[in-house]
This record gives structure tokens, sequence and C-alpha cells, in this order.
């Protein structure tokens, strides 16, 4: 499965892994999934790890993802999105992808390390 996910409900943190190549359809599929959980936590921080995510999406792929995360954030409210990405071109992506739905959380920053991550919401939890 390309896309998996778990949720942490007592720390509200959504922890989504993209593995191989993972579509756009499938992208599409998690949001809605994720929007129709009966008990899905009304906030949560985003921690996802594209570490092997071997898709390479276009821009317009990147937009239309930003665009499923504003539509699910009207009903799950993102707080702070920690990405993990270790290859060059995978953190590029993710960095335009971050631009491009910056106003779906309060922050999002893209990391090499899941330590930088973790370190990085926790630090962004204090400050709440």
């Amino acid at each position: 499965m390309p896309i998996s996910y778990e949720i942490d409900r007592p720390n509200r943190l959504i922890l989504t892994r993209c593995v191989g190549q993972t579509e756009l359809q499938e992208v599409m599929r998690h949001f809605e999934e994720l929007v129709n959980l009966p008990d899905c936590p009304p906030s949560l921080d985003v921690l996802l790890d594209l570490t092997e995510m071997t898709t390479v999406p276009d821009s317009s792929q990147l937009h239309a993802a930003a665009s499923a995360t504003a539509r699910a954030s009207e009903q799950i409210r993102f707080d702070h999105c920690a990405i993990v990405a270790s290859s060059e071109p995978v953190r590029g992506l993710a960095m335009i992808w971050v631009m491009f739905a910056q106003q779906s959380f309060q922050a999002a920053e893209v990391f090499r390390t899941f330590e930088e991550a973790r370190g990085w919401l926790a630090s962004a939890r204090v400050h709440d």
C-alpha cells in the first residue's frame, strides 16, 4: 500500500507514510478516508514520512494535493506539519508542496531526519 497512516489520538498526531510509487489518486483517497473517519480528532499535527517515496510528482499534482489538504482542513484542523524527506528530489518537491499548502497549517517544515522533525513538532507544541 503506497500510503498508510496511524493516528496517535492522545498526542493529536497523524503519522502518514508514502512508500514507492505514490500516485495522486491515492493521495486524494487518503484525505477522503481521513475526513470520513468517525473518531478522527478535530485537530492534528502531521508527521509525513516521504523517505521511501520514489514518485516525483509534477507541479500540477503537488497543487492538487495541496488543494486536497485545504479541503480536508475544513473538517480537521491541521496544526503543524513536519515532513521527512531524505532524497534531494523529494525534499525539493516537499518544499514546493509546503508553499502550496501553507494556508492549511499553522506551520510546516521539511526535515532530513525523524529526530529533527519530531524535535520541531515537540518545540512547536510547547510554543502554542
